[in-house]
């Protein structure tokens, strides 16, 4: 399988964070499992709209690079981490 890495394109917003909804999932099942759903859900009520969200937020900010591998051309199939911030100047 050969994979292109190329900058974001704001067509890609659904792809990335669902990639990141999809990573994080096991993460917050751990939290929850580890604290009790009732703290849980106190301290993260809803964290998939959270999560949405921030990567939304870094997709479009501008001192934020984020590139995407796209495997055989199809923008379905995002893989990898979609971004990197620049270091500040000075």
């Amino acid at each position: 399988m050969r994979a292109t890495i190329r900058p974001f394109d704001d067509r890609d917003v659904d792809m990335v964070v669902g990639l990141s909804l999809r990573a994080w999932e096991p993460v917050f099942a751990s939290i929850e499992r580890a604290i009790g759903t009732r703290i849980y859900a106190v301290l993260t009520p809803d964290w998939r709209t959270s999560q949405r969200h921030a990567v939304e937020a870094v997709c479009a900010a501008a001192e934020t690079s984020v590139w995407v591998a796209e495997a055989e051309g199809h923008r379905r199939r995002l893989r990898g981490r979609p971004a990197a911030q620049r270091a500040a100047d000075g």
